[in-house]
């Protein structure tokens, strides 16, 4: 496989799950009113995936190391999608928060396996790599709210004109 649709697939890897950390702070408002919620019970629907990303990483890092770069990144792409479902079909808060769990721990092991697969495939550029792949996590940070906030605004239409 060329090194250039390496990068590629493990960038937008990489993008997914930037917005997808991002995307939901500005759902805020109609999980706790879809779902019934307290604001505190609400709020741990975008901290768990800080949280767990965030302890995941090490671990991820390791495992990448110990399992291969290529494997890891598969198996938390595949828990991270399965996050993704579940958070689709969650009927109840406390589900919706053990699926960002389930997301957040995919989408933590998606950096360190990105990194050192690009950083295997780039050798002699891998500084220039590794920034360039960094830049895209924070590009994703970007997008998210925004993308968020008009799939919001987007099904909010579509409810009212089907009403």
């Amino acid at each position: 496989m060329s090194k250039y649709l390496i990068f590629a697939t493990v960038s937008l890897v990489l993008l997914l799950s930037s917005i997808s950390s991002t995307a939901v702070a500005v759902a805020f408002p109609q999980i706790t009113s879809s779902f019934s919620a307290s604001l505190i019970l609400a709020g741990w629907v975008l901290s768990i995936y800080q949280l767990a990303a965030t302890a995941v990483m090490p671990i991820a890092g390791k495992a990448s190391d110990a399992f291969g770069r290529k494997f890891t990144l598969m198996l938390c792409l595949s828990l991270f999608t399965l996050g993704s479902l579940l958070c689709t079909i969650a009927p109840n808060i406390e589900l919706l928060i053990f699926s960002r769990f389930i997301q957040a721990i995919g989408g933590g092991g998606f950096f360190p396996s990105a990194t050192g697969l690009v950083a295997d495939e780039f050798p002699r550029s891998r500084q220039q790599s590794i920034g360039l792949l960094t830049s895209i996590f924070a590009i994703g940070q970007i997008i998210g709210p925004n993308l968020g906030g008009w799939m919001i605004t987007v099904s909010r239409s579509i409810r009212v004109t089907s009403i």
